[in-house]
């Protein structure tokens, strides 16, 4: 007989997940709203004798996040799952790994919607400045950078700039590697592969939320369509969920590419 090795040498993971960033809050039901300041008109000052006081004025907007299924099946016959004893133990590992890159894809969809659009161009400038620059752009209007999130490419193309053409590489003194671990005036730099290519985020990830009505799960069932018939068994990965980009203005969505 057919002897296998009870593991399975699997496609790798992403990685970083979205979800490794942020916040995950849970909820009862399909919306999670919440309230978003706007800027205020009128401002205190000092007031003139016999005068009124400054008025200000407030505003704030009450925003809904909803929840949507992500999810995917996988079917496999039951004689493969007495024959092929590894089976019932690498699949529901696959479906989360599929599941992890699904839900990545999806929520930089809105990361890249919902953040503020950068007006930085590498043009006369190399990546690190560029990067700098956005720190000081979220700082100059008050909100402090926590993370930046670039691709693996973009992550090692850092790692080797030049102090100039030619001259030997070295990056500025505020950038430091330790552990492994690059960081830019203590501001970690993270990789992920679920960024586009030449992609990158900077900005204070506190202020994004991962929203679940229903987490995780892999279930498997005899009874879906014709599997009693046939002899097959469902596996589904599923999770209730969204993204909330809760200050936009807190978020910058750059390229290096940008001329």
């Amino acid at each position: 007989p057919r002897v296998y090795r009870n593991t399975v040498e699997m496609i790798p993971s992403q990685l970083l997940n979205v979800a490794d960033l942020i916040m995950s809050i849970t909820i009862s039901g399909g919306t999670y709203t919440f309230p978003r300041e706007t800027a205020p008109t009128g401002a205190p000052d000092t007031q003139v004798e016999g005068s009124a006081k400054e008025q200000i004025e407030y505003a704030v907007s009450m925003i809904d996040c909803n929840t949507d299924f992500i999810a995917g099946f996988a079917v496999y016959s039951r004689k493969m799952a007495n024959n092929l004893p590894f089976l019932e133990s690498w699949l529901p590992q696959a479906l989360r790994r599929d599941y992890w890159k699904a839900e990545n894809s999806i929520f930089n969809v809105v990361l890249a919607t919902d953040s503020t659009a950068s007006t930085q161009v590498i043009t006369g400038q190399n990546k690190i400045e560029m990067l700098i620059a956005e720190i000081a752009t979220l700082e100059g209007i008050d909100y402090e950078a926590n993370g930046i999130v670039v691709t693996p490419a973009d992550y090692w193309d850092i790692m080797v700039t030049e102090v100039s053409t030619g001259a030997g590489y070295g990056l500025p003194g505020v950038v430091t590697l330790q552990n492994g671990q690059l960081r830019i005036n203590g501001i970690p730099i993270f990789r992920a592969n679920g960024v586009i290519a030449n992609k990158y985020y900077v900005g204070d990830w506190n202020r994004v939320k991962k929203v679940n009505t229903q987490g995780l799960g892999v279930d498997f069932s005899n009874e879906d369509s014709d599997n009693f018939r046939k002899n097959n068994i469902t596996a589904r990965v599923e999770s209730q969920t969204a993204i909330c980009m809760e200050a936009p203005s807190s978020m910058i969505y750059g390229d290096f590419t940008a001329v």
